[in-house]
């Protein structure tokens, strides 16, 4: 061997060196940690946060709670959990966020930790799964979000782990992991609807897969385990009934093609779909071809199959779309952790794998950073709310004006007005005015719609015997400035 091509395999023996891999996972976990609580708090809550806030901010008891978001699509895991959070830490739009974020990072921490120590002791695949679950794009952007998808998503993989090491527990008696796997189950299943089809999937599959080993003891467990979820859910299921509230979801969710779980891809690694994509087609080819030596890939590939088998059968057969990159965010984790559980990859090969989720984990932190937190924007209440404020205090000190503020939803538009009576209008209706005095002004905030008021006042309030002082039009919210005609 020359000169040359001994130091060129220094170089790269350096390079790929356990220690450097380590370290690099370590720097990238932390990072994607870091970047959770990124300018949490620059954007203001759009419609969907502050209708989670509101509601777990105002009520005075967990009843009064329930009560409230009655008219919500989801079972009210997620905003019991809210309805404490808020109580220890307060409304802030830090604070709320807060909780999806701190929630995630412990996931990650656990998930990793699970899997290091009891299912596989190695060191570098485990901070790749950390690293890989860290710099996940759409696991970022929705751990700053006040909404249960990203705490949907940590249950979720916390239930794959807990599935997996129970499944090859031998203990006789009711372990420890056995009661942690139903309780991460249940509190899936109670935060969102796609969390009881992905708790059901898990218990689905674990229960076909034992009575095929004839494993009694499990098979009974997995019985149980989806008995008690589904017991656990006849009250709510009664109360929903008896306030006439629909338990499906919201029609504004198109139907998804067949597609969709490879589309997805690209929405929940952005540009790292690019490495993620080819890792997965080829590792799920090769257990496939040797699935005899690693049950635990195709036991898990057979959840994921399962949990899209149900969504497009519940689209096709019952018309209910539910399939878009939040309500699925768990596949993302899924996906992640399919790759950590791939048999034992070839010597010479492992640690250019490691380099492809390097850069794959890489790529995504950058994209977060430089381009998802700058382009994706969120509906702008708070910067319409600050300009109707300052409208109010030009009002007051220039001649006293009478003004009222006016709003289809007062409820969610008190977060940021909290010292503001705010009277409730409703869209495309003749706002009753009768008791407003002429010359007197109303200052009409408005958000959660694409057209703003003076060029499409039909999907407002109308205001007849008003005419338009002033608007302010921001990212899909605003507030205009209207005056009774004298």
């Amino acid at each position: 061997m020359s000169e040359l091509s001994q130091k060129m395999k220094r170089v790269l023996d350096v390079f790929f060196s356990e220690k450097l891999i380590t370290s690099i996972f370590l720097f990238l976990t932390a990072y994607g940690f870091y970047l959770r609580f990124y300018g949490i708090a620059d954007q203001s809550l759009w419609f969907d946060e502050l209708f989670s806030t509101i509601h777990s901010s105002n009520a005075s008891s967990l009843s009064e709670l329930v009560n409230g978001i009655k008219g919500d699509v989801h079972p009210p895991g997620y905003q019991v959990l809210l309805y404490y959070w808020i109580r220890i830490f307060g409304d802030s739009d830090f604070a709320v966020r807060s909780l999806s974020a701190i929630f995630n990072i412990l996931s990650i921490s656990a998930v990793s930790a699970l899997y290091y120590y009891k299912i596989k002791k190695d060191k570098l695949i485990s901070l790749s799964l950390a690293a890989s679950l860290a710099a996940c794009s759409i696991l970022l952007w929705y751990s700053q979000e006040t909404r249960s998808y990203c705490i949907m998503a940590s249950l979720g993989a916390l239930g794959i782990l807990l599935t997996i090491i129970y499944d090859r527990e031998e203990k006789k008696s009711l372990s420890p992991i056995a009661i942690s796997l139903f309780l991460i189950l249940l509190l899936g299943a109670w935060t969102h609807y796609l969390g009881l089809l992905w708790s059901g999937s898990i218990i689905i599959i674990s229960f076909i897969y034992n009575v095929f080993q004839k494993d009694k003891r499990k098979i009974i467990f997995w019985f149980l385990a989806g008995s008690l979820i589904l017991i656990s859910y006849i009250p709510w299921i009664l109360y929903s009934i008896a306030e006439s509230t629909k338990l499906k979801p919201m029609g504004h969710i198109p139907p998804a093609g067949f597609f969709f779980p490879f589309i997805s891809m690209f929405s929940f690694f952005g540009r790292g779909f690019i490495i993620y994509f080819p890792i997965l087609l080829f590792l799920t080819i090769r257990e496939f071809i040797y699935f005899k030596k690693n049950s635990s890939y195709l036991f898990l590939f057979s959840i994921i199959f399962l949990y899209f088998v149900i969504l497009f059968s519940l689209q096709i057969f019952a018309n209910l779309p539910m399939i878009n990159e939040r309500n699925t965010i768990i596949i993302s984790a899924a996906y992640i952790i399919l790759i950590s559980l791939s048999s034992e990859l070839n010597e010479k090969y492992k640690k250019f794998f490691y380099i492809l989720l390097i850069c794959a984990s890489a790529v995504q932190l950058y994209d977060f950073k430089k381009y998802t937190k700058k382009n994706l924007k969120k509906e702008d209440y708070r910067s319409a709310s600050i300009e109707a404020l300052n409208t109010k205090k030009d009002l007051e000190a220039k001649d006293k004006s009478q003004y009222s503020f006016v709003s289809i939803h007062p409820d969610l538009q008190s977060h940021y007005l909290p010292d503001e009576k705010i009277e409730k209008c409703a869209a495309n209706t003749q706002f009753d005015s009768k008791d407003k005095p002429q010359g007197s002004y109303i200052i009409y905030i408005w958000g959660h719609l694409k057209e703003n008021f003076s060029k499409n006042p039909a999907k407002h309030c109308i205001f007849s015997g008003y005419e338009t002082v002033k608007e302010e039009v921001f990212y899909d919210a605003g507030f205009a400035l209207l005056k009774k005609k004298i």
